[in-house]
């Protein structure tokens, strides 16, 4: 949809940001440092497609990993792994897709 491609272009831009800064250290910030978290296959492809397009090299196969390549990883998959930088795509997305709402409950 229109939609999950402009978050898609947002996800590329935030990228971009992150490889032309450098980390507090004064070291480059590297694609592999990056690591985007999606709900579901179907959105990966989307965000891999929009990274292609803008010429960013991403990876989703956790043993293809590399500094060269942006992680893009379900929730799922994402868990007990870590990146310097995390991307959570839809995160805060009330509708269908997103992540799990969590309510406060009342004591």
């Amino acid at each position: 949809s229109a939609d999950i491609e402009k978050m898609a272009e947002d996800v590329c831009d935030l990228v971009e940001q992150y490889i032309n800064s450098s980390t507090d250290d004064g070291n480059d910030v590297k694609p592999g440092d990056i690591k985007i978290i999606v709900r579901s296959g179907w959105t990966m492809k989307e965000v891999q497609q929009a990274l292609r397009k803008r010429g960013i090299p991403s990876v989703s196969k956790p043993d293809s990993v590399t500094p060269e390549r942006v992680t893009i990883e379900t929730a799922h998959k994402s868990k007990g792994t870590a990146a310097r930088h995390v991307i959570i795509f839809r995160a805060l997305d009330n509708e269908g897709g997103s992540f799990p709402q969590i309510k406060a409950r009342g004591r």
